[in-house]
């Protein structure tokens, strides 16, 4: 399970989310070490996928507020577009935890093929997110 709370880079609280992995793919040894690699990660110290959270925002029609969630990000860094019905109930702690989930899974994915390179076409999870926003919350010190 990766648990997070989330602020804007303002320091606005705006939720904490929980998201739950499994690999279906991935038995015994592989199974262990990917647990091993998980464990060992500093969820807090690790940053979201910026384009990720680009993407997301983008979705939901609000992509000109990149900059309030990540320093310094501007939408213009990056080439995306939606296409389709806005995204609907996505506030910006899960916008931000899709992207943590992205960079967790991608450098899992890396350690992994690196480990087994039996996995490189066959390492795939699925993720389950649930966040709860509670705007009277305090920023955690």
């Amino acid at each position: 399970m990766i648990s997070r709370d989330w602020s804007d880079v303002h320091g606005n609280f705006l939720g904490s989310c929980e998201t739950h992995f499994a690999a279906s793919t991935l038995s015994g040894e592989k199974r262990d070490a990917a647990r091993q690699y998980l464990d060992g990660l500093n969820v807090d110290s690790l940053e979201p996928d910026v384009e990720r959270v680009a993407g997301g925002l983008v979705a939901v029609g609000r992509g000109n507020d990149i900059g309030d969630l990540v320093q310094g990000a501007k939408l213009s860094d990056f080439d995306i577009h939606h296409t389709g019905a806005l995204w609907e109930d996505w506030g910006n702690a899960r916008i931000l935890q899709d992207g943590l989930q992205t960079t967790i899974f991608t450098s899992l994915s890396d350690e992994m093929t690196r480990a087994y390179p039996d996995l490189a076409d066959t390492l795939a999870a699925t993720a389950e997110t649930q966040c709860t926003t509670d705007p009277a919350t305090p920023v955690a010190p």
